[in-house]
């Protein structure tokens, strides 16, 4: 039998399969050129004739075909009697370049993306709607604690958080999986030394190896700008506290003008809760904060205090100067050894003997008229309204405008539940559709100015959840908002009243003209 020979491989032009297998050496090739020579006879196949573009792979060279051209096809014969027996297709991978899949490129671009997003942006700590960011340590401590506790500070990543309402600083910790045990160590030793507890609204630092969320070192947490708490979660659960250095008290001076509400135009300063209250505290007597025009005006003194590691702190209200309804007054803080306090320009208490509202926070949802129509029924009868009706939500605490005895702590008909309270031989004052009465409030107990008797409600003969404050003056029921001097205290006198106009003297001269 004669010896089979080596298959030749060669191309046809303008064929549309891609080769798969190798393609054939320089002497397989010289050898079907030769053959092609000899064979004339008359044939139904195509004849072969090699171009220039055709791709060629020899010993140790590779040429693409351009994506152009056609790409080509192997055509396979079995040389016999010089004749081709058989045709077949085939596709050398070595030869082509295949078009890119751009879609599953893109795909796999964006998966990678949303992972990456993923994994520093969602917080590890349920319920904390906070946006968790991750800095350097010595970035977001702005301080390098001087403890040796075994870390290196520098290369531990912070978390950062703030505390919520309703959640404890062991919810954080049992979250990023602390032993309950170490937890409770923690609250006991800072117990022991007096430390500040983390509240809610603070904001408290985790510091954790890079990417092991479940594994804290330590928890920071400042309850001021001037202090911060440190805590070891590994090891020994120690428990340190940290004052920053103080670097400038300065004394400031803002403008603040009413365009809707107090508290709006306090947050739209970002003046702070405390600035806030120190200026309820200041003005309480003289103003009612639920019922500001459009308009008025505030001129406000106070300190600012700033500590290493860029922390500030707004401070205490030295002195506030108000311009209400074209009226002009001043409230100055001053304290000696026999009073503290503010007080006016002539040195009498701000605080007198009645509160303007029984609510810190709400608004004025009904003043005193006697020609209002029924809002209940809304038949548009004539039912005269002989108190003022505060706003507030639910539980709200309702608070005692001055000292006094309580009369009736009761559920009654339309007023709901209701504490009247007897202050003068004069003077008395009621609180209608209380939600609930609080603890100690029932008659014959004696409140203090401020304390809270109650909480909003909407009992009784009420649209909605509000308080509504009566004022009775020998026995009439009177608009307690256009009351004037209602009980002012006495003057300072003396020794104290010389220190005192040597402070507001000082204080005059910082106010620039409203």
């Amino acid at each position: 039998m004669a010896r089979r020979k080596k298959p030749k491989i060669v191309y046809l032009e303008g064929a549309t399969s891609e080769p798969k297998e190798e393609l054939w050496d320089n002497a397989a090739r010289g050898e079907a050129q030769e053959n092609e020579k000899k064979d004339t006879a008359p044939s139904n196949k195509k004849k072969i004739e090699p171009k220039e573009d055709v791709a060629e792979v020899s010993a140790g060279k590779k040429e693409s075909v351009p994506e152009e051209q056609p790409l080509p096809v192997l055509e396979t014969a079995l040389e016999s009697s010089g004749e081709i027996l058989e045709t077949q297709v085939v596709t050398p991978h070595v030869t082509t370049r295949k078009r890119p899949n751009w879609m599953l490129s893109a795909g796999l671009g964006i998966i990678m993306l949303v992972v990456l997003v993923a994994f520093i942006f969602i917080p590890l700590d349920k319920g904390n709607k906070t946006a968790i960011a991750k800095v350097q340590a010595a970035n977001c401590l702005n301080i390098q604690p001087a403890v040796d506790w075994g870390y290196e500070f520098h290369t531990l990543t912070c978390v950062q958080g703030v505390l919520e309402e309703g959640r404890t600083l062991a919810d954080v910790l049992l979250a990023r999986r602390v032993d309950y045990k170490t937890i409770i160590q923690l609250t006991e030793n800072a117990h022991k030394l007096g430390l500040p507890e983390i509240l809610p609204g603070n904001m408290y630092t985790l510091l954790q190896p890079q990417n092991e969320p479940m594994n804290p070192y330590l928890l920071a947490y400042a309850p001021d700008a001037a202090r911060y708490v440190l805590m070891n979660l590994k090891g020994e659960p120690a428990v340190k506290l940290y004052e920053r250095q103080l670097l400038d008290d300065l004394v400031r001076q803002s403008e603040v003008a009413i365009q809707t509400t107090f508290a709006e135009a306090m947050y739209n300063r970002e003046f702070g809760l405390k600035l806030a209250r120190s200026m309820e505290t200041a003005l309480k007597y003289k103003l009612d904060f639920f019922h500001l025009d459009p308009g008025d005006r505030f001129s406000l003194l106070y300190a600012e205090r700033r500590y290493e590691g860029d922390r500030k702190e707004i401070g205490d209200l030295d002195a506030v100067r108000y311009r209400h309804k074209g009226e002009e007054g001043y409230a100055f803080w001053f304290q000696d050894d026999l009073v503290k306090g503010y007080y006016d320009s002539e040195g009498r208490p701000m605080q007198a003997g009645y509160l303007k509202a029984p609510l810190e926070y709400g608004r004025i949802s009904s003043p005193f008229n006697r020609r209002r129509p029924d809002p209940v029924s809304g038949s548009g009868k004539i039912m005269p309204h002989l108190g003022t009706d505060y706003a507030a939500p639910t539980g709200t605490p309702i608070i005692a405008v001055a000292d006094g005895l309580v009369l009736k702590a009761e559920f009654r008909g339309g007023n709901g539940n209701y504490v009247k309270l007897l202050h003068t031989t004069e003077v008395q004052t009621q609180y209608l559709h209380m939600r609930n009465f609080a603890p100690g409030i029932k008659p014959g107990a004696k409140v203090r100015q401020g304390e809270v008797i109650g909480f909003v409600g909407s009992t009784g003969r009420s649209t909605g959840p509000h308080v509504c404050f009566r004022y009775w003056k020998n026995g009439e029921q009177v608009d307690h908002r256009k009351e004037k001097n209602l009980g002012a205290a006495p003057p300072l006198k003396g020794s104290s009243l010389a220190k005192f106009e040597l402070r507001r003297d000082s204080l005059m001269r910082i106010f620039e003209p409203i």
